[in-house]
């Protein structure tokens, strides 16, 4: 779908305008790509170097609901063909298909926005909107880009099954457990690997009708790390793999603390058991044939989805809000999120460069060096525009490879270093 056509779908065309959709997509798109936190001013100054004259007024008017339904299923409709055309993986992982990463990041918003984006409440901003967010890490490209209300629950998104595909695996934290959403990936033919609910209940059989003591057993153990097999669920009794392993006592120390200082906040209280188990890293999981130090592994990759949500946030400005209205914050978040699908998908397939890997950060600081000469690029026609691309492209090595680790080395050599 074109944005003249999405801008029809959307009705945000109306009536014939010197800024077309193709014109308030790209002055959107790439004036947030250029600065995170430009200000309409500044938009207005991409707008007229893409060779539209119109005042800081007249675009903020055009930040409609209407406009922000059109850049809505331009997004969609991106991740799609993401989806579709992109591929390949890191000569890691071989064994799967996919590496879906699931979890979410709030955004908080001024209060007058809070009908349509209410906050988690507590502490937390009144209004807020909440980003959910399914990454496709072998191929570092994006499965769904989902916003809603921050007071939205993560347990009740449905994107950790909707992408398991037969040989996928899985990987989510604790705000996504649900024994519903185990069981479909798991009758997907696909894996996961996910923390363990202290609440879910877990038997030693499938026939017993008494829940097992995890924590007991785990307090009689000898050993500092181990496995054993449980069936999870009243109902489901999906068998399971439950991997543990003992936590260095300062970590024991720094948990306990943040448990304790969350039940506070929420008014609660942490039984014995509860803060004993805190002892324990355990993970629950279907995969065959795996240690549980190769398992403790491919979980820690859980981590690369925080990584990028710092770089949305610290490096892209992806959390920088100046405007009071929903439906202009839509605006900006759908054309920014563009942006940076844009931009993931341009670097995706230079991840790689020998033993060097790309940094982010640098890629994208090289990125917005490049974008005026391809906002020209694209004022003149598309024809120049693959010759900025491709300079842009051979800048990534060696200017925004990573710095070299050899006391504490990055994922991929971590996990290249396990066999996986």
């Amino acid at each position: 779908m074109s944005s003249r056509q999405a801008g029809r779908a959307s009705g945000f065309v109306q009536r014939e305008s010197k800024l077309t959709a193709g014109l308030f997509v790209k002055t959107l798109v790439l004036g947030l790509l250029e600065k995170g936190e430009a200000c309409l001013n500044e938009l207005v100054g991409v707008g007229q170097r893409l060779g539209v004259e119109i005042s800081a007024s007249g675009l903020a008017q055009r930040m409609t609901g209407a406009g922000a339904e059109m850049l809505k299923q331009l997004l969609v409709e991106q991740l799609q063909v993401r989806e579709e055309e992109l591929g390949g993986g890191m000569g890691i992982l071989k064994g799967f298909s996919a590496v879906n990463i699931v979890d979410s990041t709030q955004i908080s918003l001024p209060e007058n926005c809070q009908a349509v984006f209410a906050g988690s409440g507590g502490s937390a901003s009144k209004a807020g909107a909440k980003l959910q967010v399914s990454y496709e890490y072998l191929s570092g490209t994006f499965n769904a880009l989902d916003v809603g209300s921050g007071r939205v629950s993560d347990q009740t998104s449905d994107l950790p099954a909707s992408f398991a595909s037969a040989n996928s695996l899985t990987l989510m934290d604790l705000g996504y457990f649900k024994q519903a959403t185990l069981v479909a990936i798991d009758q997907a033919h696909a894996y996961f690997v996910t923390r363990l609910h202290p609440q879910v209940n877990l038997y030693w059989h499938a026939a017993d009708t008494t829940k097992a003591d995890i924590v007991g057993f785990l307090n009689h153990q000898a050993q500092p790390s181990g496995e054993l097999t449980v069936y999870l669920g009243a109902e489901a009794r999906l068998p399971v793999r439950l991997v543990f392993r003992k936590r260095r006592p300062e970590l024991v120390t720094r948990e306990r603390r943040r448990a304790l200082r969350n039940a506070q906040k929420k008014k609660r209280t942490c039984s014995a058991p509860y803060l004993a188990g805190l002892a324990w890293q355990v993970c629950i999981t279907n995969l065959p044939a795996y240690t549980p130090d190769q398992i403790f592994l491919l979980y820690a990759l859980r981590w690369q989805i925080e990584v990028l949500f710092k770089f949305w946030k610290s490096f892209a400005r992806l959390a920088t809000v100046r405007v009071r209205r929903p439906e202009r914050f839509l605006c900006l978040l759908y054309a920014h999120l563009l942006g940076l699908l844009l931009f993931h998908a341009l670097v995706a397939p230079f991840r790689l460069h020998g033993r060097a890997e790309l940094s982010l950060p640098k890629a994208f600081q090289r990125f917005q060096r490049a974008l005026p000469a391809l906002i020209r690029a694209i004022a003149r026609g598309w024809l120049r525009v693959p010759r900025c691309l491709c300079a842009f492209l051979c800048t990534l090595y060696p200017n925004a490879a990573k710095s070299s680790r050899t006391k504490t080395p990055s994922t991929r050599q971590r996990l290249a270093l396990a066999g996986l």
